[in-house]
Formats: structure tokens, sequence, C-alpha cells
């Protein structure tokens, strides 16, 4: 048995990558409106984001 059998893997799955840029940009996003929320305390920017938040827990991301 060679080192390369033992370190190569074979996956039958499809595997499906996501893009880094897309959780930074959300990530970003997420830190302005929760920002702009704790300088104006405006509760309907609040409300907005956790509705957000629930659509995405529950729906995902979907292609």
């Amino acid at each position: 048995m060679s080192i390369t059998n033992v370190l190569s893997f074979k996956s039958t799955d499809d595997v499906k990558l996501i893009d880094a840029r897309g959780p930074r940009f959300g990530a970003v996003l997420t830190t302005m409106v929760l920002s702009v929320f704790v300088v104006t305390e405006a509760l309907p920017l609040l409300y907005w984001q956790l509705a957000v938040f629930t659509l995405g827990a529950f729906v995902g991301a979907s292609p």
C-alpha cells in the first residue's frame, strides 16, 4: 500500500461549494442594519432584520 492510496479520497457525492464572499457580504449588511438600529432605535428595522433571519433559517439558501 502506497502513501498516495492512504491520502487520496474518492467521493461519489456531488459536493456543492458556496462562494465565500456571500456570507461575508451578508455579515456586512447585518452589521450595518443592526448598527443603524442601535443609533436610531427604529423598531421596524429590528423587526425587518428578525424577519430576514427567520426566512434564512427556515428557507435557507437555494440555488
